[in-house]
């Protein structure tokens, strides 16, 4: 099979030297970056930052602006107030939002009210967007029902409600396995086939930064382990999924957890 075109996109949290995340974004195929947006430029020295790298990028690399905090489920003028922000700063090509609801404090014990709440706020933001919003999801999101309503029995995924809102998820597969059982391939296949029936695009995400102590991170991420390792992992996942309709691309979390990788062929 030829080897499709990669498509490859990083969260950026940190503030690289601009110069060097433009050069580095080239050098690693990677043709969108999520950069952390505060919700108030302020005086935090984000905004002239982002400013330089667009320039630096020169338009060559797409930027989407990156925000979200379950907590906006409980304070949505906030949410309003962060796509206000990144919105007025004329410097984004996209909306990235990571809400992740499922780690509101409530998603355990009222999860019903929870998914309502993040359904309506995330409807919010996508209709108040005057660019293409894209959302997180978790690999499991297609388990989750979203609640009755009055005449409408059956509600469905909360997966298939959120690929309804918007034009592209990111699911975070989150594993080092590429094929097989719990798999970054096979956990990211309900979502890429959803996003395929529904005509929209699904990424598929992977993670570099250090997870522990978390009892099965070392599944989970790349941390540690030799770029090489990492490359022929998203080329593999590149070449099996690459041809399928509703196919977006990789993303990677985080550019500083991949530019940190040794490169060398030992594991530390």
């Amino acid at each position: 099979m030829r080897q499709p075109t990669p498509a490859r996109t990083a969260w950026v949290w940190d503030e690289p030297v601009p110069k060097e995340l433009a050069r580095w974004a080239q050098t690693a195929a990677v043709r969108d970056l999520f950069v952390a947006t505060p919700t108030r430029w302020g005086d935090t020295g984000r905004l002239p930052w982002l400013r330089e790298v667009r320039a630096r990028l020169g338009g060559r690399v797409g930027l989407q602006a990156l925000g979200g905090d379950p907590a906006w489920l409980d304070e949505p003028g906030e949410a309003r107030t962060w796509l206000r922000t990144a919105q007025t700063a004329s410097l984004f090509d996209g909306i990235h939002l990571d809400l992740e609801p499922w780690g509101h404090p409530q998603w355990d014990d009222d999860r019903e009210d929870v998914v309502r709440r993040y359904l309506r706020l995330l409807e919010e933001l996508a209709t108040a967007s005057t660019l293409p919003v894209e959302v997180d999801v978790s690999f499991w999101l297609h388990q989750v029902e979203v609640p009755a309503e009055p005449g409408v029995p059956d509600c469905g995924r909360l997966l298939d409600a959120v690929l309804d809102l918007v034009p592209t998820v990111t699911v975070m597969a989150y594993r080092r396995a590429v094929t097989g059982p719990d798999s970054i391939t096979e956990l990211a296949r309900p979502t890429v086939v959803a996003s395929r029936e529904r005509g929209r695009r699904c990424r598929v995400g992977l993670e570099t930064r250090d997870l522990r102590p978390h009892p099965v991170a070392d599944k989970q991420t790349f941390f540690g382990r030799p770029r090489a390792e990492l490359d022929a992992a998203m080329g593999e996942v590149e070449t099996l999924l690459g041809g399928w309709p509703g196919w977006g691309g990789l993303a990677v979390h985080d550019r500083a957890g991949w530019v940190a990788l040794p490169a060398d062929r030992t594991p530390q």
